[in-house]
This record gives structure tokens, C-alpha cells and sequence, in this order.
């Protein structure tokens, strides 16, 4: 665990000195956007109406193994593709060079 930890640490490190975009403050600010936000109100209109389908039709899910089997690996396999792409990341002052 001290291991994972320091190699996040040293990821976001690297991602603050090499970020050149707005801060993620400023993005979630804007308000010109607004219609971005319908997939995250979807979500639990979704969610809901696929439980009620599966009470009326009588389906028992073991909804915590299959949460648990879909996003535990799928979080680990993010985890490494975000940790290789601030690796790969270019700084701001290469960037202005070429």
C-alpha cells in the first residue's frame, strides 16, 4: 500500500508540473455547458428503471459480486493507462520549443 501510494503522489506530482489546461475548478464553473450534465442525471433515472425491471420480471442479482467483478478490475486497468499517460506526457516548455 505505501508503494501505490507514493507512486500516486509522484504521478500527480508530474501531472501538476505538466499540465498546461484550465484548472478542474474553472472547468466544473462554466456555465455555457449546462447540457453536459444530462448523462450524469441519466444516471440514476437508468439505474432505477433497470431495477424495476428486474423486480417485475422476478431477477435476483447478486448486484454486489457483479459490481465488484465489472469495476475492480476495470478501475486497476484505468489506473495503469492514466499512470502511463502522464508518464508519456510532454512539458509545457517542450512543448513551446517545437
Amino acid at each position: 500500500m505505501p508503494v501505490l501510494l507514493l507512486l500516486i503522489y509522484l504521478a500527480l506530482r508530474r501531472n501538476s508540473q505538466r499540465e498546461t489546461r484550465e484548472p478542474l475548478h474553472q472547468c466544473f464553473s462554466r456555465t455555457d455547458q449546462i447540457w453536459r450534465y444530462l448523462g450524469l442525471l441519466l444516471l440514476p433515472l437508468t439505474a432505477a428503471l433497470v431495477y424495476a425491471a428486474a423486480y417485475y420480471l422476478g431477477v435476483r442479482w447478486y448486484t454486489n459480486w457483479l459490481l465488484y467483478l465489472l469495476t475492480t478490475p476495470a478501475g486497476f486497468i484505468l489506473f495503469f493507462v492514466s499512470l502511463i499517460k502522464v508518464w508519456r506526457m510532454k512539458s509545457a516548455a517542450n512543448e513551446n520549443i517545437s
